[in-house]
């Protein structure tokens, strides 16, 4: 729907989100969502961001045996430097 909706904790869960290279590996099998985390309760909470990527220089292209791809194939280096670019760009 393109809205914000909250989720209630899970304890004892973790929280995974999928970002753009798994979605192009998996033909968005797994989707890339935008990333918030937003704490108005007066408790504790706990958000420890940790992002991790394949090298530099890995063509990241689909996965999916039997699925035509939704993407070209890109540099995962390349890709992160242009999202990285696109995030910090003023329109």
């Amino acid at each position: 729907t393109g809205e914000w909706c909250r989720v209630a904790p899970v304890p004892g869960a973790i929280v995974v989100n999928v970002g753009d290279i798994l979605a192009r590996w998996s033909n968005d099998t797994f989707k890339s969502t935008v990333h918030r985390a937003v704490n108005d309760e007066a408790k504790d909470r706990l958000a420890i961001a940790f992002f991790r990527c394949c090298n530099y220089d890995t063509i990241v292209e689909n996965l999916i045996e039997g699925s035509a791809s939704k993407y070209p194939p890109v540099l995962a280096g390349g890709h992160m430097l242009a999202r990285i670019e696109d995030a910090n760009t003023v329109p």
